[in-house]
């Protein structure tokens, strides 16, 4: 009896390590270069809805721990868009294990935004160099647009 025990331990340990390995070698593969390559377009897919939202980018890299570098980001919504040569976000790790994505800064360079349309009562133009959202940005799952943010710099 105390011999099956210790094989059937021994097995559930292999199992738990085997699953932790597995996960490990997952993010891991998720910081090289080329594995972004090959999934981020995969993720846009489901990301992108025709006549919602359409997110599109030239570059995307994820460095340790969470910080995000966007090239040639661009957002477009019937009502918005916006476009930025960089975007750049770092990420908190712990909210994420919750679904949640919050940031202490983001930024923006070289960016165009556009709100409204041309037929509405308040369209808006604007051009920006840099665009600086600092304190804590919250996105809730399952939307892009932010809960809370503290601190706006424009320059």
């Amino acid at each position: 009896m105390e011999k099956a025990v210790k094989v059937i331990f021994k097995a559930l340990l292999w199992v738990l390590l085997g699953i932790v390995g597995l996960v490990a070698l997952v993010v891991f593969l998720l910081y090289l270069p080329p594995v972004q390559d090959i999934v981020v377009p995969q993720v846009l897919k489901v990301v992108n809805k025709p006549g919602e939202m359409e997110i599109s980018l030239s570059r995307f890299r994820l460095s340790f721990p969470l910080d995000v570098a966007v090239d040639s980001l661009s957002m477009r919504t019937p009502a918005m868009e916006v476009s930025a040569s960089r975007a750049t976000l770092g990420v908190a790790v712990g909210p994420l294990l919750t679904g949640e994505i919050v940031a202490d800064e983001a930024r923006l360079d070289h960016t165009d935004f556009r709100l409204g349309t041309p037929d509405s009562a308040f369209y808006m133009n604007a051009s920006v160099e840099l665009a600086t959202l600092e304190g804590e940005i919250s996105i809730s799952p399952g939307l892009l647009t932010p809960l809370s943010t503290c601190g706006t710099t424009i320059s």
